[in-house]
């Protein structure tokens, strides 16, 4: 006897399901590391590191609290930016990592010497790189802080 084409669609539709949960259930003891692991994100390599592991872990605070990370990196260690340019050049996901969290949530004061340093302190060699960082320290100062 041939299963119907209803009966077919149910057992792929359930079969997809558990699929996308046992998924969750695998991401999510992971991410519940997230945070802690954050705190030793304290320069660009071990952030990228923190990014291969947990970066699918999008949720609560933890996205501004990457975005306290990476503003106080740009803001105070300026200097480390040749090591963030070679490894946004081998990893164009990082960047956009990156740049995305140069966002409102950040303090004022380290966005304003983020827009500083990129302007006033480029090497020459990540001028591309300075150019994003810029537009997003803007558009982030020119936006209400979000909750």
């Amino acid at each position: 006897m041939t299963p119907s084409p209803k009966a077919l669609a149910l057992v792929l539709a359930m079969g997809l399901l558990a699929l996308i949960a046992g998924s969750a259930a695998g991401a999510a003891p992971r991410c519940t590391s997230a945070d802690a692991a954050l705190h030793e994100a304290g320069t660009w390599a071990a952030l990228h590191r923190w990014f291969a592991r947990y970066s699918e872990c999008e949720e609560g605070d933890l996205p501004a609290r990457v975005s306290a990370v990476v503003t106080t990196s740009l803001a105070k260690d300026w200097r480390d930016l040749e090591r963030l340019e070679r490894r946004v050049d081998r990893d164009p996901d990082f960047e956009e990592f990156v740049l995305r969290h140069i966002d409102a949530t950040a303090d004022r004061a380290h966005l304003e010497a983020i827009a500083e340093n990129a302007t006033q302190r480029c090497p020459a060699r990540s001028s591309d790189l300075c150019i994003e960082v810029l537009k997003r320290a803007l558009e982030a100062l020119n936006k209400p802080a979000r909750p």
